[in-house]
């Protein structure tokens, strides 16, 4: 299962509150990075990319142990490689969910990563944001085409969070609850 979504859209929370009990190992960069800021490591930039890279090598291993897991990612890397995995994933005999939280704009996003970064939490420059917004929704569209199945999750609104909008089984769409938002009708499936 991997959770797909903007910094700052709610994966970690979603987790927390619908997936943690499933009991499944989780393999979250931004958790590795705290535990490695909280065993010495200096904060920012080496240290994330040395936890996305754990946190990969993590998922690779996993797959090749043929073990299930649960991962976070924003999903939005440049060359397409975790669209890739997805697919690997696949051809070694794994059912691939994928469960897209998503907002209305990287403004949002930013917005919500400030209000994590009072909190305590991790912070991401608003410049990076916007454009991993931007890559992710480009790379989901393409996942969407093939994963076993997907759940796409508007969480823009406080008064309604959480909101389903579509499922997906097989790279159809079976569900749409309209009003789509605008990001939602630009990464399903046709």
């Amino acid at each position: 299962m991997v959770l797909v979504g903007p910094n700052g859209a709610g994966k970690s929370t979603f987790y927390k509150r619908y997936l943690a009990a499933i009991n499944l190992p989780f393999i979250n960069a931004d958790v590795i990075a705290h535990a490695l800021v909280q065993a010495g490591a200096p904060a920012g930039e080496e240290t994330e990319r040395l936890a996305a890279n754990l946190a990969e090598k993590k998922r690779v291993e996993l797959v090749a142990k043929r073990e299930s897991f649960i991962t976070e990612t924003v999903f939005s890397d440049p060359v397409g490689a975790k669209v890739e995995a997805l697919r690997v994933a696949q051809v070694a005999g794994y059912t691939v969910g994928l469960i897209f939280l998503c907002v209305d704009s990287a403004e949002l996003t930013a917005l919500r990563v400030q209000t994590r970064v009072r909190d305590g939490g991790h912070s991401v420059p608003p410049d990076k944001i916007a454009a991993r917004f931007d890559r992710m929704r480009k790379n989901v569209k393409v996942a969407l085409t093939f994963v076993d199945f997907a759940i796409v999750i508007d969480n823009s609104s406080f008064d309604a969070p959480l909101r389903p909008v579509a499922t997906i089984l097989e790279g159809v769409v079976a569900y749409r609850n309209t009003p789509l938002p605008w990001w939602a009708e630009e990464v399903l499936p046709d």
